[in-house]
């Protein structure tokens, strides 16, 4: 089978996002561009999830709840939950390290990778870097290696935006 997939878009909720990043457009425009399955993105903000909660899911689309955090040292972690409820439990972990979680798609998390990816990984989602080369908030530009960010937990995948 194949299928096209777009795993991290940002919400009318993120800085320099459109307005019109609302559910009910993105797919419209993943029907239009043959993607099939994409990721809500900046999951843990409470009205973003909200409106998601109460969109149908088309036939032949798959959603998966995705968000994008900044951890402690700047670097951008890339999330996938396998449903809203555990991006609602996400949110309330992340709550006492961040000032920003309820009014930022893209919240910062005074934490660790290895600590963000941990929580993660007990709510049975994936993780890992996002936009791993860029030069500013990424892996590479905090980090020499993998294992410098996340210590001994291990990443899902290295996305390389």
């Amino acid at each position: 089978m194949k299928a096209y997939a777009d795993l991290h878009i940002h919400s009318c909720f993120s800085m320099a996002s459109s307005p019109r990043m609302l559910p009910g457009p993105i797919l419209a425009g993943c029907r239009t561009k043959g993607i099939s399955i994409i990721g809500t993105g900046d999951i843990l903000h409470p009205e973003w999830r909200g409106m998601w909660e109460e969109t149908p899911v088309p036939d032949g689309m798959t959603i998966v709840p995705t968000t994008e955090v900044e951890g402690s040292d700047r670097v951008h972690h890339l999330i996938l939950l396998p449903d809203y409820d555990a991006a609602a439990e996400l949110a309330t972990w992340f709550s006492p390290y961040s000032r920003d979680i309820l009014r930022n798609g893209r919240p910062r998390v005074s934490l660790s990778g290895a600590a963000i990816v941990r929580e993660v990984h007990d709510l049975g989602g994936l993780a890992g870097p996002a936009h791993a080369f860029t030069p500013w908030t990424s892996l590479y530009a905090a980090h020499n290696s993998v294992a410098s960010c996340y210590g001994e937990e291990p990443i899902d995948f290295l996305e390389l935006g």
